[in-house]
Formats: C-alpha cells, structure tokens, sequence
C-alpha cells in the first residue's frame, strides 16, 4: 500500500495493534496523508517522526472507499 497527499505532508502513528477487518497486526505502524491510510508495517525498532499511541487502531473504509485510521473513536488526520 503506498501513496502521496496532495501537499507531502504525513503522519505515522505506531501501537500495539492495528485492527483491518479479520486481519490483526500487532506492533505496527499506520501512516496517513490527508486524512487516508497510505501504508501499514510491522513497527520493528524505534522509528523516526512516528507518534506513539498505544492500544488499538481500527481500519475501516469510508463510502467512497478510501482506507480511514481511527483510535478510540476518533479519525486520525
């Protein structure tokens, strides 16, 4: 999975799971452009500019099927 926001800017947000449907990652690592997940990887070491929020991030898809991040409820942008 792999993609580019329309202004460069990202996010990577790591935690203990990341929730994709039946699919469980555990210690992973979501990165977001403009609002959308662009790619998700194991989290292996420490990474550079990556926040850390613990417990879960659900995966879900919008209804114009574009992949959304969310942790306790809220979008992540």
């Amino acid at each position: 999975m792999s993609g580019d926001s329309g202004d460069g800017r990202r996010r990577k947000v790591a935690a203990h799971r990341v929730l994709n449907g039946d699919e469980t990652l555990r210690m992973a690592v979501v990165e977001i452009a403009d609002g959308a997940v662009v790619d998700i990887r194991q989290l292996v070491g420490e990474q550079p500019s990556t926040e850390w929020l613990g417990g879960d991030i659900t995966l879900r898809r919008d209804a114009d099927g574009i992949l959304r991040a969310f942790h306790c409820g809220r979008l992540l942008k």
